[in-house]
């Protein structure tokens, strides 16, 4: 794709990430539940009423996103306003995606969820690829994560039934959820959602930032890159998200914390040995992953890493403290979002102050957590 394009491509990721962020809170009170709960019956209730109701949530923002779609077109310096309505598709079949992978990783099926997240990768290069291909441009790349999510749900759904993850009896899919059987999980939800946002913005916000404030080339040379940086959180996203359905509510503190060394070992080797790459050979990782257009900006790809492989540290501090349900983690949130964006507001005049920007507000934010750790002890 040409690198304006590109640019687009990404920003709508970043985009599909802010809008899907109660999938990321149905997932998150779904692997609790199923990992806590212990009647069959009424966990897989829970499971069913948090998707009828992200599913709602999902309508909701799709028609908010449809009637500003103009608006949002021009903020962003689009050239067309196909690539949101496939956004908009990508939205509805998240849902149920979302509860199923939740689903498996409550019951520990990391090898299945692993297989499926691979089928989809998969999928996601296939159709995009061939979409872009046959001359459907941004559009078309957003189309094949559509059916890139088709295919991973089918074969999420199939494995979860077999895991004894079955529809109620008397379901209607045209009805208010069961607010009553939600209802205890109401507050954690509400944990989930604001640190899951902070999150999901920290790491993905700063390719929205360029796209607003630089042209539309710019954009797609930082996006390529940054793209490449991702791979740093995505690599040890994996550890988070197992150490949040193992850490249990009844086990000791010591053994919930010997859970939590351990993933900081595994976060560290594994992210590191990423970061260590990325930093001794930027040029070269630039061009055999993203290609030699991108070489402009592979000078900022260590910083970037390691701006990264700090949020990434942070998503796995805030997992545990999801696990434990610790209200505190709402608050260290919110203080590292506002922490992140005062400091992007005054530092932005250049692509090189965005990614300064983006490595002082993760060690910032690290701060944060520690001393709420602290006031914790004592």
């Amino acid at each position: 794709m040409p690198t304006a394009q590109f640019g687009e491509v990404q920003a709508l990721v970043s985009l599909f990430l802010q809008a899907t962020i109660f999938f990321t809170v149905v997932t998150n009170v779904a692997v609790n539940v199923v990992t806590n709960e212990g009647d069959q019956a009424r966990r897989n209730r829970i499971v069913y009423e948090l998707e009828h109701a992200a599913t709602l949530v999902t309508l909701v923002v799709l028609v908010i996103m449809l009637i500003f779609v103009r608006p949002l077109q021009q903020f962003l310096q689009f050239e067309e306003v196909g690539p949101f309505l496939m956004l908009a598709a990508a939205l509805m079949v998240g849902a149920p995606l979302a509860s199923r992978n939740a689903y498996l990783r409550g019951r520990l099926a990391f090898g299945t969820l692993s297989l499926a997240n691979a089928a989809g990768s998969l999928a996601k290069i296939v159709f995009s690829a061939a979409f872009v291909i046959v001359g459907w441009r941004t559009t078309g790349a957003l189309g094949g994560v559509v059916a890139a999510q088709l295919v991973a749900l089918v074969y999420t759904a199939n494995r979860a039934r077999r895991l004894g993850l079955a529809s109620p009896p008397g379901l209607k899919l045209w009805r208010w959820p069961d607010v009553a059987i939600i209802r205890p999980q109401l507050r954690y939800s509400a944990l989930v959602l604001v640190v899951s946002l902070v999150i999901t913005t920290l790491f993905s916000f700063d390719v929205i930032v360029v796209k607003h404030y630089f042209s539309a080339e710019v954009a797609g040379l930082y996006a390529g890159v940054a793209t490449v940086a991702r791979i740093v959180f995505f690599v040890t996203a994996s550890v988070a998200a197992v150490l949040l359905a193992t850490v249990k509510l009844e086990s000791p503190a010591p053994a919930n914390r010997r859970l939590l060394v351990r993933s900081i070992w595994l976060h560290t080797a594994a992210g590191g040995a990423v970061l260590l790459t990325f930093t001794l050979a930027p040029q070269l990782v630039v061009r055999l992953l993203i290609g030699a257009k991108y070489l402009a900006y592979a000078h900022l790809l260590p910083m970037l890493a390691l701006a990264l492989f700090g949020l990434a540290f942070v998503n796995l501090l805030f997992n545990y403290d999801l696990a434990l349900r610790r209200a505190s983690a709402a608050a260290v949130a919110i203080g590292g979002a506002v922490l992140m964006g005062a400091i992007i507001s005054l530092h932005h005049n250049s692509i090189e102050a965005v990614v300064e920007s983006l490595l002082w507000g993760a060690v910032g934010i690290l701060i944060l957590r520690g001393l709420d750790s602290v006031r914790r002890r004592y």
